[in-house]
């Protein structure tokens, strides 16, 4: 195996952790932003007072599927 083989490896390896940590560098900075901040916490109030539903109940809701109306939630 030549040398720019295992070089571009390598080089291939550092990118991808490079790139894993700078969308965690963004994952971070979001959760800085007051205005995140704040949908976050809304979200978790509207969980906890059952003001959500099901990922089934959403996926038909936006399908049209008519099992959509009957498996409603507060």
């Amino acid at each position: 195996m030549s040398k720019g083989r295992i070089n571009l490896g390598q080089s291939a390896k550092c990118a991808h952790f490079h790139i894993k940590d700078g969308d965690e560098l963004e994952d971070y900075l979001e959760t800085r932003d007051p205005k995140v901040n704040g949908q976050i916490r809304q979200s978790n109030l509207d969980v906890r007072a059952g003001r959500t539903k099901p990922a089934e109940a959403l996926l038909a809701d936006l399908t049209g599927s008519p099992k959509a109306s009957r498996r409603r939630h507060k």
